[in-house]
């Protein structure tokens, strides 16, 4: 059973051909792979976490932003299969701007899908019989947790847009605009648009800020095994060094006024705690999700 909140189910062409799932496997690196399958896992959070771009006419792109390539996944609501989609075409090429003739091929075969139903059997050698129909999710995590490299990509974006989510949702508890809250950091609207979005890097440095000015404190613990848990640091804490290591690599982390990290290749908080090998937690007090 997947533990994606739908289900992701790829198009066939009438030679039974795959080109999703060949894309999946074998165009893309396995850090685009990790990244695919964790906006996958998340994409019932597309329209406030920007997980996926709506081309209107229920067609839908879903991409990896954080990688050279952009790589993006064609996708489009099962006609028949409620809470779950058919990915149609993908494509990798640099740029936001997707081409005419990459949405062309998409709609096409969203086109077949649609119609589809209609038929009992064959449709434009697209089947609805059950055995035709693939759990994608299923099968690229099966790929992501063979490869530590993909797995770790998986970790780090599903980090990465968890706390993009949290971080706007916390300001909305709150009930105070981006606008407001800009203010309030003494920047523009725009910098904490970007900070909401889950398709940016954040520094731990702008997160303790932002989070400051919501009068929420940080608590960043690891999670060793599913009875161990170990608190690393915490900003109601005195300022104090803490030092740990992730595989041969020392990271050196200390809370100052405004909790910066004193280390200058330690600014990527998800690499920070990819590195240490273990599930992290990164939780708001005073703030119930």
């Amino acid at each position: 059973m997947s533990d994606a909140a739908w289900r992701f189910f790829r198009y066939r062409d009438k030679n039974g051909d795959d080109p999703v799932r060949e894309f999946l496997e074998e165009q893309i690196t396995h850090g685009e792979q990790g990244q695919i399958l964790a906006r996958m896992q998340m994409v019932h959070a597309m329209v406030k976490g920007h997980i996926v771009e709506n081309l209107g006419g229920g067609l839908y792109a879903l991409r990896a932003p954080n990688t050279p390539n952009n790589p993006r996944v064609f996708m489009c609501p099962h006609p028949k299969v409620r809470g779950s989609y058919v990915m149609l075409h993908a494509y990798r090429k640099k740029g936001d701007k997707i081409p005419e003739s990459e949405k062309a091929t998409a709609r096409k075969r969203q086109n077949e899908v649609n119609e589809q139903p209609n038929k009992q059997t064959h449709h434009r050698g697209m089947a609805m019989k059950k055995a035709q129909w693939t759990d994608t999710f299923d099968e690229l995590m099966e790929i992501v947790e063979s490869k530590p490299e993909a797995l770790t990509e998986y970790k780090v974006e599903l980090l990465r847009i968890e706390l993009a989510l949290a971080l706007r949702e916390a300001r909305e508890c709150i009930g105070i605009t981006q606008r407001e809250m800009a203010k309030t950091l003494g920047v523009r609207q725009p910098w904490v648009s970007k900070l909401e979005s889950c398709n940016n890097d954040h520094t731990l440095e702008s997160l303790a800020k932002y989070i400051f000015a919501l009068g929420a404190d940080i608590t960043l613990s690891m999670d060793l095994d599913d009875d161990t848990s170990v608190k690393l640091v915490s900003s109601k804490q005195k300022p104090k060094a803490v030092k740990y290591k992730a595989g041969s690599l020392p990271v050196f982390i200390k809370f100052l006024d405004e909790s910066a990290i004193d280390s200058a290749y330690a600014r990527d908080w998800g690499q920070i705690i990819a590195g240490l090998g273990n599930q992290s937690q990164l939780g708001f007090v005073d703030h119930v999700a």
